[in-house]
């Protein structure tokens, strides 16, 4: 049976002088973001105590309502309060991210993040701090910015924002200014079950990369080889490249793992999946990482990575997706 989904998690993002705080509710059994309830405090709003009475009434919130089927465009649309940035990737860039989490009747754990480069995952926290169980809303909001402080320091000490610009697998989708950097980078997902390797591409979906099946390789057996692998991957990008922005609804999108694997539930699928990706940089190379067993829906620090030159043939693009999982 898949645990319940303790601890609570609260998403505070900080830009300019404004606090937008917004609660992680159960969707299709995983924690998604919501603003059906969000606190957004401004300039002479942010103290302690208002800061600390707003995420105590939202745990408050998690609390009461349950599980909750939020809409694609919901989800992805939660974060567009009291922000000049257009995109969540300029929203993710340019605010400062902290997780508030907590356990009923448990204490609260307060992490920090370095500024993120627009991708879903926010990386290790670079400080933390714990917060007893039943604390106080000013014991608890002094916590939170404190670690804003860290965070403040943590940019002061490397002289500009410090931002990551390590490979991550969601699309820039703008096509002027900053967000073009990164056009012609592409992304395809490969998991490893037992003798059999999944590869599912990851395809524009509202303005973020998004996982689906509309094309899937899944190959089995003692017989795969490094040239069936990388003709899959190859396939994969091309698919990615013709296909452009898909509207995927929710369902199809929670579901699109389900093919040669004997698990019922994501969580059990990522925890029983190895886990590799393979970026595209267009007539750059392509960029292998190979991540530990995950135990939840982000995956950690890589613990391997290779490059193949553009332009390698299948079979050493798949040779370096098997070193991959040597490692």
């Amino acid at each position: 049976m898949e645990p319940d989904f303790d601890p609570k998690f609260i998403s505070v993002n900080r830009e300019g002088d404004r606090l937008l705080i917004l609660p992680c509710v159960k969707c299709w059994g995983t924690n998604r973001t919501t603003d059906r309830y969000f606190v957004s405090l401004r300039g002479s709003e942010v103290t302690p105590e208002r800061v600390g009475e707003s995420m105590l009434n939202m745990f408050s919130f998690i609390e009461h309502a349950g599980s909750l089927e939020l809409s694609l465009e919901e989800q992805e649309n939660c974060w567009k309060h009291d922000t000049r940035y257009k995109t969540w990737r300029a929203f993710a860039r340019n605010n400062d991210l902290l997780w508030v989490s907590t356990s009923p009747g448990g204490r609260y754990l307060v992490c920090a993040y370095a500024p993120r480069s627009g991708g879903d995952d926010p990386g290790d926290s670079i400080w933390h701090a714990i917060v007893p169980a039943g604390a106080s809303a000013r014991e608890l909001g002094q916590a939170v910015m404190d670690a804003y402080a860290a965070i403040d320091e943590w940019k002061r000490a490397r002289g500009e924002r410090g931002v990551n610009r390590a490979p991550y697998r969601v699309q820039d989708y703008q096509v002027e200014g900053k967000e073009a950097n990164d056009m012609g980078v592409m992304t395809v997902s490969v998991n490893r079950e037992g003798n059999r390797i999944l590869l599912l591409p990851y395809v524009e979906c509202w303005g973020v990369d998004r996982l689906t099946d509309r094309f899937f390789a899944s190959l089995k057996g003692p017989g795969v080889t490094a040239g069936d692998i990388g003709k899959a991957a190859m396939d994969a990008f091309a698919f990615i490249e013709r296909t452009g922005p898909l509207e995927l609804s929710l369902e199809e999108q929670e579901n699109c793992w389900r093919h040669d694997t004997k698990y019922k539930t994501w969580r059990a699928f990522a925890r029983n999946n190895d886990f590799v990706d393979v970026t595209y940089y267009e007539d750059d190379h392509y960029c292998i990482c190979a991540y530990p067993p995950r135990t939840r829906d982000l995956v950690g620090d890589e613990v391997w990575r290779g490059t193949v030159p553009a332009g390698a043939s299948a079979e050493e693009l798949g040779q370096a997706v098997l070193d991959a999982y040597a490692a």
